[in-house]
């Protein structure tokens, strides 16, 4: 027998009530129109459930249409099987709820079921992939989706709203399933993840060394959106690979520990030629596909012969594909400085605002 209250809602018009309405804190459930859950038939019903049939399902006092995706079909009097419940209407869906499914029409009572997944994202094939392998058991369904959501780690109380359980069980269950905290953060990961984060860190800066054997390292930014993980879960597993030699830092970047530049004597030749041309063009940045020209190289070889020459502090990068000789830019900086000695930044702005923006360095760079 349930239990009867009298609830004084603020702010909320009998209009905005209906039945199946739910009154729960934050974060105990969610609306959503699709769900996983695990369906039983009754021993005794003569129905059949199909794949795509539309069936009445009810959630306490609400009673919604939907549709179910069975992973096999029919599913017969007595059995049981995990289905995605598509409902023609939001509700407010939680954590191992129950639930009972009649039939369409007529009415009938054929079974019920208990959700395991409130809110499997939107993305079916993902979904269809999760339904054949979530467990029913709670344990075990947590330990699923702290793997299913390895990339991106949630601290116990995140799990403990997520889960619909205390705070002291999800903490038990942590420390039964040997799960591993990051550090300053609460978050809970599984060991396992944490050495195939670090296998994919591996293989990312494995096949950009392959692509472009002359740059010394993938920035951070780039190897952080190849593996997709969470930040602080990024830079825990980098600062674990730092400390074993499987990853170095370099500049703004990272490389594997093993790799290093070595220019084949053609290459270096072509690499010779190419900083004449930059020394040669004075002052004028030149774009990369001119001075691919001017070598008679393609623009991809051009390109990772000039960052090892940056690497070199010979060449700088003026701006994304924009080449100027060091050596050149040392000079125009010693050659500026007495004029602005002589004359406030303002002025000399004033007097280039005129002139070609890729010829004229910013004078407030040296200021």
């Amino acid at each position: 027998m349930g239990d009867r209250a009298a609830i004084n809602l603020v702010g909320a018009e009998r209009s905005d009530l209906f039945r199946g309405t739910e009154v729960t804190s934050v974060g105990r459930s969610v609306v959503a129109n699709r769900f996983i859950g695990s369906l039983s038939l009754l021993e005794k019903t003569n129905w059949k459930v199909k794949n795509r049939q539309r069936l009445r399902i009810h959630f306490g006092t609400a009673e919604v249409m939907c549709r179910i995706w069975l992973p096999e079909s029919p599913l017969e009097a007595g059995q049981s099987a995990k289905v995605i419940f598509t409902l023609e209407e939001s509700v407010a869906l939680t954590m191992d709820d129950r639930f009972i499914v009649r039939s369409f029409s007529p009415v009938e009572t054929l079974g019920g079921g208990v959700i395991l997944d409130p809110n499997p994202g939107q993305v079916l094939k993902e979904i269809k992939k999760a339904v054949k392998t979530i467990p029913d058991e709670f344990a075990d369904r947590f330990l699923w989706f702290v793997r299913k959501y390895r990339k991106n780690p949630r601290s116990a109380k995140a799990w403990s709203v997520k889960m619909q359980q205390p705070q002291d069980r999800i903490d038990a269950l942590i420390h039964t399933f040997g799960l591993e905290i990051i550090p300053d953060t609460n978050k809970v990961y599984h060991p396992e993840d944490l050495n195939q984060l670090i296998q994919e860190l591996k293989t990312a800066l494995q096949s950009f060394h392959t692509k472009h054997p002359y740059r010394p390292f993938l920035g951070r930014k780039q190897l952080s959106d190849t593996v997709n993980a969470d930040p602080k879960y990024f830079d825990f597993a980098i600062t674990i690979c730092i400390k074993n030699n499987i990853i170095q830092a370099v500049d703004s970047g990272f490389a594997l520990f093993s790799h290093s530049i070595s220019l084949s004597k053609d290459d270096e030749a072509i690499a010779e030629s190419i900083l004449s041309g930059c020394n040669k063009s004075k002052f004028e940045p030149l774009p990369v596909k001119t001075i691919a020209e001017s070598v008679s190289k393609d623009i991809t070889l051009t390109q990772e012969l000039l960052h090892v020459l940056k690497g070199r502090n010979l060449v700088i990068e003026i701006s994304e594909g924009w080449w100027l000789s060091a050596s050149r830019f040392d000079e125009l900086v010693k050659n500026i400085n007495p004029t602005l000695e002589k004359f406030p930044v303002s002025h000399l702005v004033n007097s280039v605002r005129n002139n070609s923006p890729r010829c004229i360095l910013p004078a407030n760079e040296f200021k």
